[in-house]
């Protein structure tokens, strides 16, 4: 199951995308997408006080896996918005995923299986290059390369 979001916000509102968002001064990029995922899902990791939840999340710790642009012209400015977006990776350690709350930017949270993606991708629902970046996670993970821990 994978975990996207609905973005609220511009650019690509209301299109469905992996949870993210930027970065804090001083804060690195394993602990930005920590907050982000929390922050848009209410979804904690291991590290995070668990008061409210049994959930454990177990984090790829070297970082970002891999990088992409997302770049969005508009016809009056060219390029309006410019994004490099670093990939980070977490594996759910609990057999049922668990029940999520879109909050923050986001308009809603919600699990996908990866039938539901493909569909989505077709239906141009799911922002560019989320499909690709999944496939690519799955194959570093099942090859031993993406590995999670506590």
């Amino acid at each position: 199951m994978y975990l996207l979001v609905q973005r609220g916000k511009e650019p690509n509102k209301g299109l469905w995308s992996l949870p993210g968002g930027k970065i804090e001064v001083g804060e690195s990029t394993l602990d930005a997408a920590k907050r982000e995922l929390w922050e848009e899902t209410g979804l904690l990791s291991s590290t995070e006080s668990i008061s409210q939840s049994n959930l454990i999340l177990k984090w790829h710790n070297n970082g970002p896996f891999t990088c992409t642009d997302s770049i969005h012209h508009s016809q009056s400015y060219g390029v309006s918005f410019h994004y490099v977006i670093s990939q980070c990776f977490a594996e759910l350690q609990s057999q049922s995923p668990p029940i999520i709350q879109a909050s923050d930017d986001a308009m809603d949270a919600r699990w996908w299986s990866p039938h539901e993606m493909k569909d989505a991708e077709e239906r141009g629902v799911v922002t560019k290059g989320v499909m690709g970046v999944l496939e690519r996670s799955e194959a570093l993970y099942i090859s031993g390369l993406l590995k999670c821990e506590g």
